[in-house]
């Protein structure tokens, strides 16, 4: 790719009367001090830093001590730090959400775009699993989620890994990443830029693989190691966490460290790599090429958008205000019922200090003795010499407006009280989270977000893989929910030429809970006893262990046992007899699946009470859970 300064270079050898628009732009940007982000990578790293340590970073800072119950940094919160009172709302947003939106185990599943790719759709599903479990894609997600309630958005990053012969996943943090804030749609972002502290120790490493040019090469000179070496500082406080102990701090800085900034800038075609302390570019080429585009590896995760660029808004910061007076009417609050405690002035005139202190620290029922006066006059009586201390009270209009409060935060964020009943059954309980998953409630968008995120993961895992992986790896098929213990072997081949997209799985509860499979089995099993074959039902009484987590002693190797039962040999009692000739029997080691192609047969039910579709039905909950 050509850049236009390039371009003016050549167009300056041409006559004036064949200049273009082009060579013109060319002309303008070039006698500009400043182009791009790499006019002067020096100056662009001061300007990222200095966004990243605004009062932005103050307000997350705070917001994520109290996430971890931390009192909060608001220097205008009344009274001392002791009496300091926080309703932490934040947490619970967090909490909240992370409970709503997690899935239980995020899975992409293959949608062929040909003929040919119909067979290898349960192999690619297969492999997408394989992938997602080996990157522990559920607990990055926690780290994306979290950072799109603080920071506005979270970050996944996708690389291949040669030596796993994998694609890695990594959750970024989101203070560390930093992208074009013009467009609105994440497709439309022009440049990223990524910061990483990286220990001095550890630095071989990454220059081992950043310094590299294409062929593999590293032009690094013994004075520029030396530079980074001399150069490295403590851990930069722009990334520190202000509550972190200064023990923590002191145990980062026996390390030296640098920042190591990688930009990705797409329009351009270009992959920078720079050591800002060292003022040192140490990789600098073109963006790796994936189906023919640059590739850029980071896919960014919003729960809500801002309507101005593709950052998204953090729903702690949305209540933040709310959550600060709060506090200062629960501080207030808390520290008049300090004051309400009773306090007693004493009558300096006819009682000392002396016998104040001695009636105090006197246990009960003590007599004591008070010194007679000094002019000789009968004493009054003593309990005249003490008077009651004001006290006192909380305004009404108080106590409103801190219910008023806690009932517009709870509108803002549909964070509701917490459910305290007890359910009856799986099916009960099951049927409860099926219903919230069909409602358009308004987790619903923030679902969707979600989803595409995993969705463009799990399609540059498989875009990877089909470039780079150039040996069989090895999967586990699932059938039914329930893995195979023989592992099946993905050819390379097979994975380079399907086509496929790969779409998110919603979660379904009722499908996903084992005790509700077992209800519904149990509920028509002897229906489906009488309706299947010998081997047939061996294989669903196997499935039925296999949820139900049964010990391999019970289930024994797994093979399909015919049943010799007096009689009918073969047979279950009841059953309408041997399958016809021709019939297709699944082999002894095969996957076991609920669902297996028709087999017709004399005395086969209607469709109507066939224990096929009634099985599907019951699982399903009565239909089909449907992605929001």
């Amino acid at each position: 790719m050509h850049s236009l300064e390039e371009n003016m270079d050549a167009n300056n050898k041409s006559a004036a009367s064949s200049d273009t628009l082009e060579s013109a732009l060319a002309r303008a940007i070039k006698g500009r001090t400043k182009t791009d982000i790499f006019s002067s990578l020096k100056n662009t790293v001061t300007v990222l830093q200095n966004r990243a340590s605004t009062n932005r970073k103050a307000v997350e800072d705070e917001l994520l001590a109290m996430t971890r119950g931390l009192p909060g940094m608001e220097a205008s919160m009344s009274g001392d730090e002791k009496t300091a009172i926080s309703f932490n709302l934040i947490y619970a947003i967090i909490d909240t959400a992370m409970s709503g939106l997690l899935p239980g185990n995020p899975k992409c599943a293959a949608r062929p775009l040909n003929v040919a790719s119909r067979d290898a759709k349960q192999l690619l599903d297969a492999y997408m699993d394989t992938v997602f479990v080996e990157n522990k894609v559920r607990r990055n997600t926690v780290d994306v989620l979290l950072d799109c309630l603080i920071h506005n958005y979270g970050i996944f990053k996708t690389t291949w890994d040669s030596t796993a012969k994998m694609a890695r996943i990594e959750s970024r943090p989101a203070r560390q990443m930093f992208f074009d804030l013009n467009p609105r749609r994440v497709s439309d972002i022009r440049w990223f830029a990524e910061c990483e502290p990286v220990a001095l120790t550890e630095l071989y490493g990454t220059l081992n693989v950043e310094a590299r040019d294409a062929e593999g090469n590293v032009h690094l000179s013994v004075e520029d190691i030396d530079k980074m070496v001399q150069r490295a500082k403590d851990y930069p406080d722009w990334l520190l966490d202000p509550q972190r102990k200064k023990q923590d701090i002191d145990t980062l800085n026996l390390d030296r460290w640098l920042t190591v900034w990688r930009f990705y800038d797409r329009t351009n075609n270009k992959y920078v790599v720079y050591i800002a302390e060292a003022d040192l570019i140490i990789h600098d080429g073109p963006l790796e090429s994936l189906d023919g585009a640059p590739y850029i590896p980071f896919t960014i995760v919003t729960l809500t958008a801002n309507g101005v660029n593709a950052e998204g808004v953090a729903d702690t910061k949305v209540i933040h205000r709310l959550q600060q007076n709060l506090d200062r009417l629960l501080t207030l609050v808390n520290q008049v019922c300090h004051a309400q405690a009773p306090k007693i002035w004493a009558d300096g005139g006819t009682i000392t200090q002396e016998s104040v202190t001695t009636a105090n620290d006197a246990a009960p029922g003590a007599t004591i003795l008070v010194p007679p006066s000094g002019d000789g006059q009968p004493r009054e009586r003593f309990a005249n010499s003490f008077y009651a201390a004001p006290i006192p009270e909380l305004s009404s209009a108080l106590v409103g407006f801190i219910a008023q409060l806690k009932e517009m935060v709870a509108y803002t964020t549909a964070v509701s009280d917490p459910a305290r009943g007890q359910l009856a059954n799986a099916r009960t309980a099951t049927e409860v989270a099926y219903m919230d998953v069909n409602t358009q409630s308004r987790l619903g968008s923030r679902r969707a977000f979600l989803y595409d995120g995993f969705e463009d993961v799990a399609n540059k895992c498989f875009r990877l893989a089909q470039k780079f992986l150039d040996e069989d790896v090895t999967i586990f098929l699932q059938t039914s929910g329930v893995v195979n213990d023989a592992p099946v072997t993905l050819a390379a081949a097979i994975l380079k030429s399907a086509m496929a997209r790969f779409e998110m799985i919603a979660y379904n509860p009722v499908r996903e809970n084992p005790m509700v499979v077992i209800e519904a089995l149990h509920n028509n099993m002897a229906l489906f006893l009488q309706v299947l074959p010998p081997e047939r039902g061996q294989a669903l009484i196997d499935f039925v262990l296999r949820t139900i987590g049964a010990p391999s002693e019970v289930m024994g190797s797994g093979v399909p046992a015919q049943a010799q039962l007096p009689g009918a040999p073969g047979q279950i009692p009841g059953a309408p007899g041997a399958p016809p000739e021709g019939a297709a029997l699944p082999p002894p080691n095969a996957p076991l699946s609920m669902i297996e192609p028709e087999v017709p047969r004399e005395g086969e039910l209607p469709p109507s009470v066939n224990p096929e579709a009634i099985m599907s039905n019951a699982l399903n909950g009565g239909g089909n859970v449907q992605r929001q």
